[in-house]
């Protein structure tokens, strides 16, 4: 008597474990799938990055002229940071707001970078060339326009250090649509866009291509950088492969999860049969 309800709670207990098994697979699963096909803000399919932009040194706006002229070659930016490789994170104070200081993601981009990954401004504009004051600028992303209580764009004003003690002013001119700079675990925090000028030779280049021959177009690319950089190889990589590496253990542990329910339920079954 008591061996057989025994064993009808072990059954039991066994069959509720296999759906909760069961039941969290499916959660993982919807999770993986959420984070792999959201809208990270930008569009991260067709993009290359290049990395070590600074073996370029002087010839990287050169280069850049010459990337865009390749058929197959849609834009080409260049910048310190891209999304899932960040850059600095910076303290600044807001002109105007005594003993308050604030912390944000900083990126020096190009003319071309927000083209380039399809970002969209929620209001102002993007770096000109028609302005030259745009190289004492910056953007900002919704985040740090809500976290840091900016309401008035056009009084706006970044302080931070710079040479010999000297304050440096960035008048804000755009606020950029939130975007997925880390993973999709991450909330996304404050991130300001300053403009990256001649002298910063380092970071990233990112080269959106078409549709059509990427292999042909990468082997351009490849061919145009030997004609620049002759003893260093190119090193690239695709973004959306590279957004899809930052779940590699998820999926593993969603595959472990299938295992140990089928384990489970082969077992229930087993112990029922017996």
């Amino acid at each position: 008597m008591k061996n057989g309800i025994l064993r009808r709670i072990l059954v039991v207990f066994q069959f509720a474990v296999s759906i909760l098994l069961i039941v969290g697979t499916m959660i993982m699963y919807r999770q993986i799938y959420f984070m792999l096909n959201k809208d990270v803000g930008f569009n991260k399919d067709q993009l290359i990055v290049i990395n070590r932009a600074e073996a370029l040194g002087t010839k990287m706006k050169s280069f850049k002229e010459s990337v865009k002229n390749i058929p197959g070659v849609v834009n080409i930016a260049s910048s310190t940071g891209v999304p899932g490789r960040n850059n600095n994170n910076n303290g600044y104070m807001i002109e105007g707001r005594k003993d308050e200081t604030f912390l944000a993601m900083t990126s020096w981009v190009d003319y071309n970078f927000l083209e380039t990954y399809g970002m969209t401004l929620e209001s102002g504009r993007s770096f000109n060339e028609s302005f030259a004051t745009d190289k004492h600028a910056c953007m900002i992303n919704e985040s740090a326009q809500k976290d840091f209580r900016i309401t008035d764009l056009t009084k706006a004003r970044f302080m931070e250090g710079g040479d010999s003690g000297k304050v440096k002013y960035l008048q804000v001119i755009g606020v950029v649509k939130n975007f997925n700079f880390e993973s999709l675990r991450n909330p996304i925090g404050p991130y300001i866009f300053k403009f990256q000028n001649d002298g910063m030779l380092w970071g990233y280049l990112t080269v959106r291509l078409s549709a059509q021959n990427y292999s042909k177009t990468i082997g351009a690319i490849e061919d145009k950088w030997k004609e620049y950089v002759s003893n260093n190889p190119l090193q690239y990589y695709f973004v959306d492969a590279d957004f899809e590496e930052m779940y590699v253990q998820e999926k593993q542990n969603a595959q472990m999860a299938v295992i140990f329910s089928i384990l489970a339920s082969c077992l229930l079954h087993c112990r029922e049969v017996a």
